[in-house]
């Protein structure tokens, strides 16, 4: 006998900021990407859930830096959010995104990729497109009671890229309360490439000579280490009303730039160290908010640290080695409230604002005599940016036309302005059009 099909609706909870969409009636084109499939993908870094995806495509130019491009732009042209909460900053390159891989997959439910502009829904930065990780969420239980729950998955992968991961969940529900942790390690050893030799090495490139003679028949030095751990509540304070808080951290290391040293550009040194992610963010939501179907305010907390280590010098071992240690610290607060004007259109009224503060103490290693002095940091040391937009857009959800606005600033203080020097003030502004700033 076959089975009975259950009955379900496709819809989509980003391409309307702060309510849901019917899929066939979104006329922006929409990825979406369930569980099974980031389980399946995503064997070694999160940003494999794109492969195989229609209009979007995967770049990685390290182990643990990856770029999805949305109808051919990237970095700091498609954003990414958490849950709704904005995860790019003011920091990130035209390229490769340096954090992208710290979202861990253990703790998604799923991906949506919006696919054209959604400026006016997301910001300036989403000309491509955007990138929404949705978390796990705390089940609740539908009895008087309360129940237990745990799960334990470990997975390899013994092909280009062999290591593995394991992954423990525990959760408590309650008919009123929600809770959900995770853990999760990864440990992936050097690639191989896809014959005994690497077409791209500096030797074979530059000398024409079989790499496999210098280094053997791996990548030296492409394996990393990657720990990362959630923890989420969900709390109904009535039957109209929920506080939602979560946490997630992420502690990346090994992860080094291939395409920087023997793999590519032949420098001496290119490590990417000590990466880390802490997210956090508490939302209330309510339904039936006075004229408002739907109404919800976040406050959240985003920091990311990285280090990186470079020498050039053509070969020359005794070239300054540059260390470049950096943070960004973001605080945000945002609100979107949606109604249902008539079966044809809804109503969306929303904002958000972000505070960035940027710390980068810069210095140059003497190989020579280890003497340390001070070099100019990619981002100003103290820099600020302040990021706000405000949307009220009415949208016409059966009609090709779809009138829409937004408004978005940035913005530095001006106590900012005038402690740091021209340069760095076009920096901490419009870090991607910096003459110092990599291209990654």
């Amino acid at each position: 006998m076959l089975d009975v099909a259950g009955l379900g609706e496709n819809v989509t909870v980003t391409a309307n900021p702060g309510g849901l969409g019917d899929l066939s009636r979104i006329t922006q084109p929409i990825n979406q990407i369930s569980a099974d499939q980031v389980l399946l993908r995503a064997r070694t870094v999160v940003a494999q859930v794109v492969e195989g995806e229609p209009a979007v495509s995967l770049q990685r130019t390290s182990p643990g830096m990856a770029g999805i491009f949305v109808r051919g732009l990237t970095g700091n042209k498609v954003n990414v959010f958490v849950d709704g909460v904005r995860y790019s900053n003011g920091a990130q390159r035209g390229g490769v995104n340096t954090f992208l891989d710290l979202i861990d997959p253990s703790t998604l439910t799923g991906v949506e990729v919006l696919r054209g502009t959604s400026s006016a829904q997301y910001g300036s930065d989403a000309l491509g497109g955007s990138i929404q990780f949705l978390t796990q969420v705390p089940t609740l239980s539908t009895g008087a009671g309360s129940a237990y729950n745990g799960s334990f998955v470990v997975g390899g992968e013994a092909g280009g890229h062999p290591g593995g991961f394991g992954t423990g969940v525990v959760g408590y529900a309650g008919s009123k309360f929600g809770l959900r942790g995770s853990f999760s390690g990864r440990k992936t050893g050097d690639y191989n490439p896809g014959s005994d030799n690497d077409s791209h090495a500096a030797i074979t490139r530059y000398l024409g000579m079989p790499s496999i003679d210098f280094y053997g028949d791996k990548m030296a030095e492409t394996g990393f280490h990657q720990m990362a751990g959630q923890v989420r509540a969900n709390v109904m304070l009535s039957n109209n009303l929920v506080f939602v808080a979560n946490y997630m951290s992420t502690r990346q290391d090994g992860a080094n730039r291939w395409d920087q040293i023997l793999g590519g550009d032949g420098n001496m040194i290119a490590e990417l160290n000590d990466l880390e992610l802490d997210l956090a963010y508490a939302r209330i939501e309510k339904v039936e908010a006075g004229f408002f179907d739907r109404f919800s305010a976040t406050y959240s907390f985003n920091t990311q640290r990285e280090e990186r280590v470079n020498q050039g010098g053509q070969g020359d071992a005794t070239a300054n080695i540059t260390h470049q240690p950096e943070r960004t610290t973001i605080n945000g607060l945002q609100f979107n409230a949606t109604r249902q004007m008539s079966p044809r259109s809804s109503l969306l009224v929303g904002g958000d604002m972000y505070f960035e503060a940027h710390d980068s103490d810069s210095f140059d290693i003497r190989p020579s005599d280890g003497a340390r002095f001070q070099s100019r940091a990619r981002v100003p040391d103290g820099g600020m940016t302040r990021k706000s937009s405000s949307r009220s857009p009415k949208r016409a959800t059966a009609s090709p036309t779809r009138p829409c606005g937004a408004l978005r600033s940035t913005a530095m203080p001006p106590s900012q302005r005038r402690s740091q020097p021209r340069g760095a003030r076009k920096s901490s502004r419009f870090p991607s059009q910096d003459g110092l700033a990599p291209s990654a």
